[in-house]
């Protein structure tokens, strides 16, 4: 029973003082180096630079990057080795047009009835469904007449009936 809490026991302690000097060091060596290059910039030594007498534009002592930056700084060329992964492009929701009015197959073209007052424009691309299944892929002709549009049949067998739906 004479064991020791883990935060007193003196080889935590040793790995608690490691880390903290391994961190706190870089800066303050840096930090130093920023003083030291503070102190070496003084009006007696720009007044011996510049004998004329008028006052010497302050000079701004070069800042040292911490060496925990050059460390950070590798993240950019791990990039350009591995770029990240481009995000996947959104869904689009499926837009319902209307339904088949009439199907004219020696023509190759069908008449739809819009739910709405809805434009399309020429050679736009939709899709008819019958029962989950694709039936056709029709393209949109210039001619409408509405609440009518009328499109060319490119692919499939529409029946009247069918959903249209943008693609």
């Amino acid at each position: 029973m004479n064991q020791i809490p883990r935060f007193i026991h003196p080889d935590f302690l040793k790995r608690v003082l490691v880390c903290a000097l391994i961190l706190v060091l870089p800066l303050t060596w840096s930090a130093c180096k920023n003083k030291a290059a503070e102190g070496s910039t003084s009006t007696e030594a720009a007044a011996v630079a510049n004998p004329t007498g008028t006052p010497a534009a302050p000079q701004v002592p070069k800042i040292r990057k911490p060496i925990l930056s050059y460390l950070f700084g590798w993240t950019s060329i791990w990039q350009k080795i591995f770029p990240p992964k481009a995000k996947p492009p959104t869904a689009q929701p499926v837009q319902l047009i209307g339904t088949i009015r009439q199907v004219n197959l020696d023509n190759q073209f069908v008449l739809i009835d819009t739910m709405t007052n809805f434009s399309a424009a020429p050679g736009e691309v939709f899709v008819t469904l019958s029962k989950q299944t694709q039936t056709a892929t029709l393209r949109m002709s210039p001619l409408k007449s509405p609440p009518f549009l009328i499109a060319d049949i490119t692919d499939g067998k529409p029946s009247p009936g069918d959903r249209v739906f943008r693609q």
